[in-house]
Formats: C-alpha cells, structure tokens, sequence
C-alpha cells in the first residue's frame, strides 16, 4: 500500500473509531482489494484468502473504536488479517484431520463384500468374545451393557467402569494378539 494511501487509511480509520459511519465505505475500499491479495498469497488460494479477508473486514470493524489513531492502521489490518489466515488454516487443518479419520469408515462396506474380509471380521469377532471371556464377571457385564442395543446407563460410574474395562480388555488383546 502506498504512503499516501496508508496516510488516508489512518484518518479514515480514526473517523470510523470516533463513530463517523460515512468512514466505512473509505475504509472497504481501501482495505479489500489488498488484504484479499495478501490473505491469497499466504493461503495459496483466492477462495480462502477471500475467505479470511472477509472475516478480517468484520473483525476490523467490530474492533474499529479499539483503533490506536497514532498507530499504522495498515499494519494493524494486515495483523488481523494474517491471525484470521491462521485461523481458517487451523480449521481446515482440523477438518481434514476429522475427514482422514473417518474415510476408513466409508471403505467398509466394500470391504465387508469380499469373502476374505467376512473371514477376518469372523475371527476378529470370535477373538473378541474369547479376550472378553476371560475378563472377569463385572467387566463382562460392563462391555455387554456397552454394546447392548437399548444402550449403556449414563452415569458417572459407568463410564468409569467403561473405561476400566477397555483398559483390561485392550491389554488381554495386546497381550495375545500384539498391538492394536
């Protein structure tokens, strides 16, 4: 941004600070175009930098009578627009944590098609009742109630009894059968 434009994005800022409404559409104009082309670059994409340049416009005028007028109120934009940058990049980030995780959900219906994986799944399930049989009476009736259809009671000591039970349940696996 140029030093002329900087000079006029201050007074305009300091205006909308002080609650001159007619400092708004200055300010957008001002503010758009370059800090759509600066979130772009950072995300490599014109869609999410539109994105986090529409979200750092809201937040630069929700937060406008926190402008310091003796501040570069560029400086100041383009430090919201970067955090919202990191923002959108850490929600996506997540999203597709949340999305890598459950694919394997979606391929098991294929899977569960093909003799082979009905064979797995049997000896998995057969496996699974066996390590369950040797737990003792209280974690079988905790993993059955889990299981159960109708659902486990939800309280406090359940789930604590829940939690107990995998632990045993997952070390009796580990210990037969390695890793999980």
């Amino acid at each position: 941004m140029e030093r002329n434009q900087r000079h006029t994005l201050n007074n305009d800022l300091a205006r909308l600070a002080d609650g001159d409404r007619a400092a708004f559409r200055p300010v957008f104009d001002l503010l758009w175009p370059a800090l759509r082309g600066y979130a772009a670059s950072i995300l490599a994409n014109d869609a999410l930098g539109e994105e986090a340049a529409q979200q750092a416009l809201m937040k630069v005028f929700e937060q406008a009578s926190d402008f310091d007028a003796s501040r570069d109120g560029w400086s100041w934009a383009v430090a919201i627009t970067t955090w919202e940058c990191r923002t959108l990049r850490r929600r996506l980030g997540r999203r597709k944590e949340a999305l890598d995780s459950s694919a394997w959900l979606e391929a098991l219906p294929s899977m569960v098609a093909s003799p082979e994986a009905l064979a797995i799944a049997a000896n998995l399930e057969t496996g699974l009742a066996d390590m369950i049989a040797s737990l003792g009476a209280m974690d079988q009736e905790t993993l059955r109630l889990t299981l159960a259809e109708t659902g486990p009671p939800s309280t406090a000591t359940f789930r604590k009894r829940r939690q107990r039970a995998m632990a045993r349940l997952k070390a009796a696996w580990r210990s037969a059968h390695g890793l999980i």
